[in-house]
């Protein structure tokens, strides 16, 4: 493995641009955790509704 400061313009662009890919796939996958903890919250503390369940004919 080469040191950082030996890498050439070309492969510092090349690392660069993997590592921001790599960065956007955790943040989608964090971005994915936290809306479906957000939908499970939102389940778990649910008030009951005061008005009756609408019926439909």
């Amino acid at each position: 493995m080469k040191n950082f400061s030996d890498l050439t313009e070309q492969e510092l662009l090349a690392l660069a641009i993997a590592l921001e890919e790599e960065d956007s796939r955790t943040y989608s996958d964090l971005a994915d955790a936290l809306r479906e903890m957000r939908y499970q919250l939102g389940l778990a503390f649910r008030l009951p509704s005061s008005r009756p369940p609408s019926r439909v004919c």
